[in-house]
């Protein structure tokens, strides 16, 4: 077991610091709260937790504490909560098998199911509080936790008729027996009894009133159990028989929970309270995806798939969660300027639209804001918009494309709609919303619009003024992402069920298409990302590698030009492998997003500068699937298949400041990180000296930013001073940008 104080994460006021940004070398994550999985409370709080991270609500002001893998919790992807009054112990269980404990600020870890070779599914559906104790109920059987020791005490497995494995979905103690809902029907057991033989264990069957079938819920009615039977209704048992309750629920039961005044029944579709006086409706207007309820002292709480939290006091309703994006899984990140937009999954793996309504999520200045035409609490309302596929910066105006529903234009008017009434693009199927736009791309000729499933206007042009509609070869009706260039080429990956590839296409120079057995060879015709890098070379990652085009500008002239593979210590890099994403930072370094973490490369690929993973760093997963960088500020944001993570990094275009940030300075005694100095001359190379001149350190600048580790030339950390940052221009002459406070 591993004890792990929780810290909260607060940055500390450094100078240079806006209230949206963190220290150079830090992370942050930013998870999607509204989308509850299990929820749980003590008297004072709520505990509500999502797939990545766990939120705290206070009863008192409804304040918000979140808590995930960067400060406290062990892991990513929890399944349930449950909480022990008793011990005052908060138990968190993830997909893997892993265990928190969260008791007085501390976590307990509990790693032993996790790292259980003979387990095959790991996950907990249940938590049940009793005494000491808490039970888990898991694909396995139970396990019996001992809250006080934090610590597995009991485990009680192979519970099946024969002694085979059974999954149990909840359990409930009464009368000294220890009640199982599984997938084989109702189980009991006297506490007394050795519990680990499954022949120990009572089993219900129709002659008991019950139905020997999965059954999922389980808990206390006026201190009998109580179940529920999909589309029969509920069952207490009492007197040796399950009995059924007046009136019947046809309703798909997903949690029971005991309540100060009975229990309450969360369906499906609504939220039920049974009482001794019969069963009431639980409404709040924000109830749209309900997965588990508590009650106390006549307020409920609500965990819902979409919301939140609902806090429900009579016919009060609010919806609580933290910051964060309106939606868990992120298809694509776009970057402009200082914001940051999120995406999510617009079309099917066949290809058609996934009529997504979660619309886009904007981060800027260290909060989201999230846009969608839903009316759901806590978001900003746009037109109906389904599908959003790409995002770009046209003249001060940005666009958004749909695959169904065109053009988002959104200005300091407000939101407007551009589809196939009022412009040339071209709806493939009406009456239905099918104005496919799979991607835009923004240059100075205008933007350049994918519309897909047609042959004659499959890529088209709009300037603001006027709509351009070209013609080139068929396949350009299955291009899926589109990247301009400076010189007026526009480069188009195209779908696996039309060859796949990239389509190089000029209106003037004419058009060419790449292939892994074709011209300008690739490494396969599954692609993945195209970018520009900032000397114009044009990086491409696919399933099978990661390759560049030294000249991409003479290919169409030039069509005998081979594709690149960067090399690193005497090998191909990636050769063979999947390489997901691609990023330029300011300093023309490329990041890459594959299945085995991000890589940071020099500017050719032929030098690691970081690699990150799940293991050496907080990165969320090593399954990295999008790459976007806030160029201003150096923040990398890396979309992952656990939800997306942020790392300041060390690269920036910010142009150059006639008297350059530096931060933090002065540097405090317990100051462990980096000094960053912002607005330097472009890839410059800088010098660090103390008060009598002798050089202390040579740094060199990644675009604007430059930093500094606070160690000489020898490696060996500076002591308390005042050190001056100077920059060498091309002919020699060197000037002062400032100077650095140090005490140790």
């Amino acid at each position: 077991m591993k004890k792990l104080l929780i810290l909260s994460l607060l940055l500390s006021p450094l100078t240079g610091f806006s209230q949206g940004n963190i220290a150079t070398g830090t992370w942050r994550t930013h998870f999607s709260y509204n989308n509850v999985v299990s929820i749980a409370q003590s008297n004072s709080e709520v505990y509500a937790a999502s797939n990545s991270g766990l939120f705290v609500i206070s009863k008192s002001d409804n304040s918000i504490t979140s808590y995930t893998k960067l400060n406290g919790l062990s892991d990513s992807g929890i399944s349930q909560i449950g909480y022990n009054n008793t011990t005052n112990t908060l138990a968190i269980t993830y997909k893997n098998g892993q265990i928190d404990l969260l008791n007085n600020n501390i976590i307990t870890s509990i790693p032993d199911i996790r790292l259980s070779p003979i387990l095959d599914s790991k996950i907990t559906h249940h938590i049940y509080s009793f005494d000491d104790y808490m039970y888990l109920s898991t694909d396995f059987g139970v396990v019996q936790i001992d809250c006080k020791n934090q610590s597995i005490k009991e485990s009680f497995l192979n519970l099946g008729q024969d002694g085979s494995d059974l999954k149990i979905y909840a359990s409930a103690i009464s009368n000294d027996s220890l009640f199982l809902a599984s997938e084989d029907g109702m189980l009991a057991g006297s506490l007394s009894d050795n519990l680990k033989d499954h022949s120990k264990w009572k089993r219900f069957d129709n002659t008991s009133g019950l139905d020997k079938t999965s059954i999922h819920v389980l808990s206390l009615f006026n201190g009998n159990p109580i179940t529920g039977i999909d589309n029969q209704g509920l069952f207490e048992y009492e007197n040796g028989l399950w009995v059924s309750i007046d009136p019947p629920l046809n309703e798909n039961f997903l949690y029971l929970q005991e309540s100060s005044t009975g229990t309450v029944v969360t369906t499906s579709n609504a939220i039920y309270a049974l009482s001794s006086s019969g069963i009431g409706t639980i409404s709040s207007a924000y109830l749209t995806g309900p997965v588990q309820s508590i009650e106390m002292n006549g307020t409920y709480f609500i965990a819902d798939k979409q919301n939140g939290v609902l806090k429900v006091e009579g016919s009060n309703s609010q919806s609580i969660y933290p910051d964060g994006p309106f939606f868990s899984q992120t298809k694509k990140l776009v970057s402009i300027g200082n914001q940051l937009f999120a995406l999510p999954d617009f079309k099917t793996s066949g290809g058609q639209p996934l009529r997504n309504n979660l619309g886009f999520s904007v981060f800027e200045d260290g909060f989201w804001t999230n846009y969608n035409a839903t009316g759901y609490p806590n978001t900003q309302t746009t037109p109906e918009f389904e599908d959003i596929s790409g995002v770009a910066a046209l003249k001060n105006t940005i666009v958004l494309s749909s695959f169904g529903y065109g053009l988002l234009i959104w200005d300091e008017d407000g939101f407007s709609i551009i589809n196939e009434s009022n412009s040339t693009l071209v709806n493939s199927s009406p009456p239905e919303r099918n104005v496919l736009i799979s991607d835009i791309s923004a240059s100075k000729q205008g933007l350049w619009v994918l519309n897909n499933n047609t042959t004659t206007a499959s890529l088209q042009l709009w300037d603001k003024d006027s709509w351009s509609v070209f013609s080139g070869a068929e396949i350009m009706s299955g291009a899926q992402q589109i990247t301009s260039t400076p010189w007026g080429d526009q480069w188009m990956s195209i779908r696996e069920s039309l060859g796949g590839g990239i389509h190089v296409y000029n209106s003037e120079d004419g058009e060419l298409t790449l292939k892994s057995n074709g011209e300008g060879t690739i490494p396969s015709n599954t692609i993945n990302d195209i970018i520009i890098d900032y000397e114009d070379k044009i990086w491409i990652a696919t399933t099978k590698g990661v390759v560049y085009f030294a000249r991409p500008y003479a290919l169409l002239s030039d069509p005998d030009q081979e594709a690149i593979t960067p090399i690193i210590d005497n090998s191909l890099l990636f050769f063979k492998e999947n390489v997901n994403a691609l990023a330029v930072d300011g300093g023309n370094r490329i990041w890459m997003g594959t299945n085995k973490g991000v890589w940071l490369f020099d500017k050719d690929g032929s030098e690691l500068v970081e690699h990150f993973t799940a293991d050496n760093s907080p990165l969320l997963s090593d399954v990295v699937t999008d790459i976007a960088l806030n160029n201003f500020t150096g923040e990398v944001f890396f979309n992952t298949d656990q939800g997306l993570i942020s790392y300041r990094g060390t690269g920036t275009i910010t142009g150059i400041y006639n008297n350059p940030k530096i931060f933090p300075n002065p540097v405090p005694p317990d100051f462990t990180g980096l000094i960053t100095i912002e607005g330097v001359p472009f890839n410059s190379t800088l010098k660090i000296t103390d008060a009598s001149g002798r050089l202390v350190a040579n740094l060199e600048a990644n675009g604007n930013t430059a930093v500094w580790d606070l160690k000489n030339e020898t490696a060996t950390e500076v002591g308390t001073g005042v050190y001056f940052v100077f920059a060498s221009s091309d002919d020699g002459d060197e000037h002062q940008l400032g100077k650095i406070a140090i005490v140790r």
